[in-house]
């Protein structure tokens, strides 16, 4: 799966490079952000379900339910956002320490111990046979 961090004190999401399926290793080189219309997502789950949670969050609506979920930073903020298994899209607004993915324990965590958002991805990497690869920044912009 994957671990993405969000570290509220610096601002900065951290995401790892890894794809699994069936805790097999597909690739240490993916790219889990996806910009979009001045808006970036940040996402992990079913990578078949990232282009419909996108479509749901611009408006669009569907009878499948994506099963990922996402950190998004657009010109109104930093929010998680998914959709219920009901239907609904929700968001909200990230104002402390935050994980996702199959390593977000790891990962919030060793933000608790007060590592930063990358090393928290580097720890869950230690400790989650899906996250692994690169680890990525994103430091949000400072009006937020």
């Amino acid at each position: 799966m994957t671990t993405i961090a969000y570290n509220h004190e610096s601002k900065t999401i951290a995401y790892d490079s890894r794809s699994t399926r069936d805790m097999v290793i597909i690739s240490d080189s993916v790219n889990k952000r996806v910009d979009k219309d001045g808006v970036s997502f940040f996402l992990c789950g079913c990578v078949a379900d990232y282009d419909l949670l996108i479509n749901i969050y611009f408006g669009g609506k569907d009878e499948l339910v994506p099963e990922c979920n996402a950190y998004v930073v657009s010109d109104n903020g930093a929010f998680r956002i998914g959709v219920s298994e009901s239907g609904e899209f929700w968001q909200q607004k990230l104002e402390h320490n935050e994980a996702l993915g199959s390593g977000w324990q790891w990962a919030i965590s060793a933000m608790d111990m007060g590592k930063s958002a990358k090393d928290a991805v580097e720890y869950a990497k230690t400790r989650d046979s899906a996250t692994g690869g690169n680890v990525n920044t994103f430091d949000i912009p400072p009006h937020f």
